[in-house]
């Protein structure tokens, strides 16, 4: 399994910061790796809610997953992408801190079936994809 996890801060709102993580294809915007994404439901995010984004894995090769809220509360966000072949969970938490939210984001990627020997392959890449995106994301959140 290949995880990342990060805290950081925003002057948003908990709310606000917790409804743009939780409307998942706006991933577009602080993820590099992520060249769509798109809402498969109306609406705002809800249990249950789809997202579909399509993903860069290497050179020229993309990979498309479907993702699913599978918790959204007050505080946080989970939601799940599987395949044949690999798990990706991220769950993201908000709390308020002085001057606005603290963010904090756990992901997991895991390899299953005949990939799963490979995990230990997966973490390197899988955090440079991650660090990248943290880059963004915080420029997002600390964005007034």
């Amino acid at each position: 399994m290949a995880r990342f996890v990060t805290s950081l801060g925003s002057g948003w709102t908990p709310e606000r910061a917790l409804a743009y993580m939780a409307e998942f294809s706006n991933a577009t915007e602080w993820d590099p790796s992520v060249v769509a994404a798109r809402s498969l439901d109306p609406g705002p995010p809800r249990r249950g809610s789809a997202y579909e984004l399509t993903v860069k894995v290497g050179k020229g090769r993309h990979v498309t997953l479907h993702y699913v809220v599978t918790e959204l509360s007050r505080s946080a966000v989970e939601l799940l992408a599987e395949t044949r072949w690999l798990r990706s969970r991220d769950r993201i938490t908000v709390s308020g801190a002085e001057g606005g939210s603290r963010v904090t984001y756990d992901a997991r990627l895991t390899l299953r079936g005949v990939a799963r020997p490979f995990s230990l392959l997966l973490a390197p890449s899988f955090l440079r994809t991650a660090t990248r995106a943290l880059v963004s994301l915080r420029r997002i959140l600390s964005a007034p």
